[in-house]
């Protein structure tokens, strides 16, 4: 994306599109969070159950950072995770609630069907796909 140009976002109608094509409830679950929350892809499969608070989700954000000038001319972006906190509808919330029944707080909110383990960021590239 160039500098000057704006970001293009999804319309409502396009959202419930996606839900409505959602083979699992794992996948429509992936797509209301990158909608509800604004937050990346990489961001969302790292939310754990425990990351869920009275009013929202704790995140991390990927976004802080700084860019480091490399040998052969060009950049580097360093990501440093810090935290940030989203806070959703309590309807959203409580959705998400009912998702994390039977979950420990370490485990991953998206998760993998047949072991448990987080998503990939390729896997959940191709789920939005």
């Amino acid at each position: 994306m160039k500098v000057n140009q704006l970001p293009v976002y999804l319309t409502l109608s396009e959202v419930h599109r996606m839900l409505a094509a959602c083979a699992e409830e794992r996948d429509s679950m992936l797509i209301k969070l990158l909608w509800v929350t604004g937050c990346r892809v990489s961001e969302v499969i790292a939310i754990r159950a425990g990351d869920l608070t009275q009013n929202g989700v704790r995140c991390v954000n990927l976004k802080q950072g700084y860019w480091r000038k490399l040998k052969n001319g060009g950049r580097e972006h360093i990501a440093v995770a810090t935290e940030k906190h989203v806070f959703l509808a309590p309807d959203v919330l409580a959705e998400i609630r009912s998702w994390c029944v039977g979950l420990r707080a370490e485990d991953p909110l998206i998760a993998r069907l047949a072991d448990g383990q987080p998503l990939s960021r390729k896997m959940a590239w191709l789920i939005v796909k």
